[in-house]
């Protein structure tokens, strides 16, 4: 996989630099990129929905385990004091035998 990556960022830098492309102010290089080999068909479409996509899953990716990081065990001092109060919290209302205290709707 570290291949295909970097022969995918090593390949787009490259045609990059032989075709002289370079970002707009509302464009980025990728789409930029993307347009001057493809026009602006349908396979243009096809690239800027995918890099949307794989945006979408990455920026999903690092908000998966929050929660997990925050708990008690795993990494709690390190944490900002905010974030700490807003997991007790989560605790204390997800586990109502553990201590009393009313749903925050």
């Amino acid at each position: 996989m570290a291949l295909l990556m970097g022969a995918l960022f090593i390949g787009s830098i490259g045609l990059t630099q032989l075709l002289g492309v370079v970002a707009g102010p509302q464009e980025t290089i990728l789409s930029a990129l993307a347009r001057r080999l493809l026009g602006s068909g349908f396979l243009y479409l096809v690239i800027q929905f995918s890099t949307l996509l794989i945006l979408a899953v990455a920026a999903n990716t690092s908000f998966m385990d929050f929660r997990a990081l925050l708990h008690p065990g795993k990494g709690w001092f390190f944490t900002p004091s905010a974030y700490r109060v807003w997991e007790t919290v989560w605790f204390l209302q997800t586990h109502p035998g553990f201590y009393p205290l009313p749903r925050v709707p």
